[in-house]
């Protein structure tokens, strides 16, 4: 591994990026509760506490939130900070498993300090543009990449100097090739097992079992309790899988799973019906089978307040879970203080005999 990417430091970033991308959001729908309240209501103050409180654990500054106050103040503008720090999150992600997997001498690396220096520039720009704060973190990064690029002397045709700034719009089209990356990491890493396993002959990526018949685990069941009578939108993959949509259904208690198939071409326009219905509490994409579409989907997310889980792996409910609780729970509802949380669990599955 190259010797400037510290994994602590990396999943530091990552986590104080995320972050600020969740408080960026927020800072926007809060504008909006309090223009209509005509005052700062409870769940505000209690949304605003909780956030600092989890900003003061990773020593975050979050100055897009109070007490500094809303900066920028168009809701638009924090929504586009949200994405630029969303992506380059990602991209933080992405650098830090190619280098991890394949050290620094590959060209994944390059590809992948690439984005990272898209993103970091977006996300500059897009703090620049709105009259927000200069970001630490942004800053260090850059810093990461000025030592990463001298050290092993890579050149980076954009997004190092104010001559070739990114702009912040760019973001969808920044983390779709992000996740294209991804894609192309996750069939190599199935390709090196598949040789280390001495399988000769029929080379072709195997696509990763669903496995409906695995015990289902706790994650399935805080899901179930999350979307039970509710509706998932997923996106992704080609062919009828009709047993596999009845077993994801059945595991979540869901109202209906509707699964959109995708090709190359499809229009992101087509999706946005189905994904606005009121019933829908999230949108799942399938990003082996459409990644292509990440960027388009994401805008129809954020534009419905949906939340867009990423599905990484297989599409069974254990992995579709997986991802739900690690992306999208609280936004669902899944309590973020300690003791609610127990009380949440208690009532959904103690009471319900563990069944979803």
């Amino acid at each position: 591994m190259i010797r400037i990417f510290d994994k602590t430091t990396l999943t530091g970033l990552q986590k104080r990026l995320w972050l600020k991308a969740e408080a960026a959001r927020w800072a926007a729908q809060r504008q909006q509760i309090i223009a209509l309240n005509g005052t700062v209501p409870q769940q505000v103050i209690q949304q605003d506490r909780l956030l600092i409180a989890e900003a003061n654990a990773l020593r975050c500054d979050l100055w897009m939130m109070p007490p500094l106050g809303c900066r920028p103040r168009q809701s638009d503008d924090l929504d586009m900070i949200a994405a630029c720090f969303e992506t380059l999150t990602e991209a933080v992600g992405l650098v830090r498993s190619v280098v991890t997997q394949y050290g620094a001498q590959n060209n994944l690396v390059k590809l992948s300090l690439a984005l990272m220096a898209e993103a970091q520039s977006a996300l500059r720009c897009a703090v620049a543009k709105c009259g927000g704060y200069s970001d630490v973190d942004q800053e260090a990064i850059y810093e990461i990449l000025l030592r990463a690029t001298s050290q092993e002397r890579i050149f980076l045709n954009e997004g190092m100097t104010l001559h070739d700034s990114i702009d912040p719009s760019m973001w969808v089209d920044i983390t779709g090739r992000i996740f294209a990356l991804c894609v192309e990491l996750d069939k190599r890493r199935v390709q090196r097992s598949e040789d280390k396993k001495t399988l000769v002959g029929n080379r072709k990526q195997k696509v990763v079992s669903p496995a409906f018949a695995a015990p289902l685990g706790s994650d399935v069941r805080k899901v179930a309790a999350l979307l039970r009578g509710k509706s998932l939108v997923m996106i992704g993959a080609e062919g009828t899988r009709l047993k596999a949509k009845e077993a994801i259904e059945k595991a979540f208690g869901l109202k209906e799973l509707v699964w959109i198939e995708t090709s190359p071409h499809d229009s992101y326009l087509s999706f946005e019906p189905q994904i606005v219905h009121t019933d829908v509490a999230a949108v799942l994409l399938l990003i082996r089978w459409a990644s292509h579409c990440f960027g388009d989907v994401k805008l129809i997310c954020d534009r419905y307040r949906k939340p867009l889980v990423r599905v990484k792996t297989g599409y069974n409910p254990n992995q579709i879970a997986a991802a739900i609780m690690s992306q999208a729970s609280e936004r669902l509802g899944y309590p973020k203080d300690e003791a609610l949380r127990a009380a949440f669990e208690a009532l959904h599955f103690i009471n319900q005999g563990n069944v979803p």
